[in-house]
């Protein structure tokens, strides 16, 4: 092995030589066995401190986060090292060792093989068959060979799966299952999910453990500590409102060709609210299945479709809404919605991940759940062109925002949505919107109102839109703002912003 021309030096000291590894090579030196021009010297591995294994683990905890898959096996390895610390038996101390008693065997010294024997070494030790299992799933998803498929060629790396998959006793059902990866759908990549996030959690109650045991301070680094708390928690912590996102990177592909949204009234046997099913809405297939998801609003259903991949422009919808929610208004905010909010953003960064949350895309939907104005159907409706007030319309001085939802995107990448209804259903979403504004947050990037109204779409529309962007320059100033934080929000304004749809 050569690197830049020059053969590596660590390669030539024995392992039991490497708790004096200077010493050595100055001694091959001296008595003229090597020429040290002819050799890189990148020092010996005699010792690592409890903080490097922290901040090795902390890093590799935190990449598993976006590709927990791809990060397991490592993850896991570096657990093992930290179990046996002060003096854990490293992966290249063995690889060294097997050359130098001159192993040569064709997958022996394979990397990820030999993690996979550590890895299993240490689960076995401490009786963790669970997270095994997942292991060796995670490994043989890596390796990608397919048993379940005839190869006509047959390498190495299928011969060590082949005989692995055999002492592992997995029938050819979990191979297929494996093996089809590229086709699961939400229960499948749900199912994983909820493993993964198992796993990771137990790595980081681990971590935290192996910096008490070895007297590691953790506040002397708490800005990583609380960046991968914060994105841990942003990622997998479930809240009411919030959208939990189940595919990191599990599955290609979990659209589907059918959903149907069925609202259930309150006084039934089932919870009143909203149902999502991933089929047409036949009522055998309704029956004899469970829901996907449910959620007292629509909102948070359709926000949980779309950003988990399960809602496409593709995808044939169907609903049945008791009057509440018809086929064009549903179609209609999945279109505002798709077109808001793009479903590929890059990571929060980890300045973004220590500080506050901040909104950074707001959409403010108005009367989707209930409309004030459909009431004036077939009627005649008295009002006065020069005092056009929504808030308080007509002789009767009606409001007519009936409810009023929020879906957000934070500086976090948390999705979150919330609920309001009845007649102070705007002051108590403005109320919300400002109360998430810190002091030194910027302004959101952009803030879009959504109106569904039966009638006078377009005129509620425009007094929120005014009503929300007064409140925002209250708390964002322009002369106030600071620099690099000039942003203006943007707003939606649909053709026809006056007419009354009437």
């Amino acid at each position: 092995m050569r690197l830049a021309g020059k053969r590596i030096l660590w390669n030539m000291v024995p392992c039991d030589e490497e708790e004096h590894y200077d010493d050595y090579v100055m001694t091959l030196y001296a008595q003229g066995v090597l020429t040290p021009n002819e050799w890189l010297d990148l020092g010996g591995l005699s010792s690592l401190s409890a903080e490097e294994y922290f901040g090795a683990s902390l890093w590799q905890l935190y990449k598993s986060i976006d590709s927990p898959y791809k990060a397991v096996l490592k993850t896991l390895l570096l657990e093992a090292y930290s179990w046996e610390y002060p003096n854990p038996r490293l992966l290249a101390k063995d690889i060294k060792q097997r050359l130098h008693d001159g192993e040569i065997v064709s997958f022996g010294l394979d990397p990820y093989c030999m993690m996979l024997e550590r890895v299993t070494e240490y689960l076995t030790a401490i009786e963790d068959f669970t997270r095994l299992d997942l292991v060796r799933r995670c490994f043989y998803l890596k390796v990608c060979e397919k048993l379940s498929r005839e190869r006509a060629c047959v390498g190495w790396r299928r011969e060590v799966l082949t005989q692995l998959v055999k002492e592992w006793e997995w029938d050819d059902a979990r191979l297929a299952m494996l093996d089809n990866r590229a086709n699961w759908k939400i229960d499948q990549v749900r199912e994983a999910h909820n493993e993964l996030l198992d796993a990771m959690m137990q790595s980081y109650r681990n971590l935290i453990r192996f910096a008490r045991r070895n007297n590691l301070s953790v506040s002397a680094s708490p800005q990583d500590i609380g960046v991968l708390t914060r994105k841990l928690y942003a990622a997998f912590e479930a809240l009411p409102g919030k959208v939990t996102l189940v595919n990191p990177q599990i599955s290609p592909d979990l659209s589907e060709p059918n959903l149907t949204f069925i609202y259930v009234p309150p006084g039934r046997a089932n919870r009143s609210g909203w149902y999502l099913y991933n089929r047409a809405p036949n009522i055998e297939s309704i029956i004899s299945h469970q829901p996907l998801e449910y959620n007292r609003y629509l909102n948070k259903l359709v926000a949980w479709a779309w950003f988990n991949g399960l809602l496409t422009s593709r995808t044939r919808l169907y609903i049945k809404g008791n009057g509440i929610v018809d086929l064009p208004k549903l179609q209609e905010m999945v279109a505002d919605v798709s077109h808001h909010f793009p479903l590929r953003l890059p990571a929060p960064t980890p300045k973004a991940l220590y500080s506050p949350c901040e909104i950074r895309h707001l959409a403010i939907i108005v009367n989707l759940e209930y409309d004030p104005t459909a009431a004036f159907r077939n009627q005649v409706v008295h009002f006065d062109f020069r005092k056009l007030d929504v808030f308080s319309f007509g002789e009767n001085q009606n409001c007519l925002v009936g409810s009023v939802d929020l879906l957000y995107r934070n500086s976090w990448n948390e999705v979150r949505t919330l609920h309001f209804n009845g007649e102070q259903s705007m002051i108590e979403a403005l109320k919300t919107i400002l109360g998430k504004m810190h002091q030194d947050a910027a302004p959101p990037d952009s803030v879009e109102v959504f109106c569904y109204s039966q009638h006078l779409r377009g005129l509620i529309r425009t007094r929120v839109q005014q009503l929300v962007l007064s409140a925002l320059n209250c708390v964002f100033p322009a002369p106030a703002r600071k620099p690099g934080a000039s942003r203006r929000c943007a707003f939606l304004v649909k053709p026809g912003a006056y007419s009354s749809n009437a």
